[in-house]
């Protein structure tokens, strides 16, 4: 855990003493602890002082939840698109809630089964209100760039033919490897970009990896109830 000082400058000098105090927690995210400045200055003065990484007009993908102590993503996909652990956690929720309503704990460990019940409430929150939501032309605008990133991956692919047709088997194991891990995808439009962006994926020459691509594809489909298939072509 760390403490940031922000301090901006009055009257053309800084501060001797700063306007917010903010505590740090690569599982948690940025909290504020005390501040003399208002509410409705809170977010561009944080913003000025310690950076924002995602616009204002820009999807956030992932959650404080996806990462890791280094303050990276951890995972290709964030925790939202993993429906059966999510069910899962729910499931350990309503089980702890019947176990201390029922008096299953001992006095002594009632204090911890609680705050481990609002540890999973929190993270089940966050997780479940991760997803980004689309409606009306945005999501349709959404439809048609995974359609367009579906297609550019499946014309990376080698034909069924190509792969199994003993008298066409033109598929190169090594060619298909370069594929999977070097960048020659290209990213579609500035949407997909900013996933990246927010996943820790480099863009090199306006492309990705055909691995980080349907990685990216699927997340993006998911999040207006669609799926991809990026098999064969």
């Amino acid at each position: 855990m760390n403490t940031i000082e922000v301090k901006t400058k009055k009257r053309g000098r800084p501060r001797k003493t700063p306007v917010m105090v903010l505590e740090t927690d690569p599982d948690i995210g940025i909290s504020l602890i005390e501040t003399d400045i208002s509410p409705e200055n809170f977010k561009s003065t944080l913003e000025h002082s310690i950076g924002s990484s995602i616009k204002s007009d820009e999807i956030t993908w992932f959650t404080e939840v996806d990462y890791n102590k280094r303050g990276e993503v951890a995972a290709d996909y964030p925790a939202w698109y993993y429906k059966a652990p999510l069910q899962e956690l729910k499931e350990e929720i309503r089980v702890l809630e019947q176990n201390i309503e029922d008096g299953f704990y001992e006095a002594r460990y009632i204090k911890d089964a609680r705050s481990n019940l609002a540890a999973k409430k929190t993270r089940y929150r966050i997780i479940s209100e991760g997803k980004p939501k689309f409606s009306g032309k945005k999501k349709d605008e959404v439809w048609e760039t995974v359609k367009e990133f579906e297609k550019t991956i499946l014309e990376s692919r080698f034909t069924y033919d190509e792969c199994w047709n003993t008298k066409k088997n033109q598929a190169s194991p090594h060619e298909e490897a370069r594929r999977m891990s070097t960048p020659c995808i290209k990213v579609p439009n500035q949407l997909v970009a900013d996933y990246f962006k927010q996943a820790g994926k480099r863009i090199v020459d306006g492309k990705v990896s055909r691995d980080q691509a349907i990685a990216a594809c699927a997340v993006i489909a998911d999040s207006i109830g669609e799926r991809i298939n990026v098999n064969y072509r």
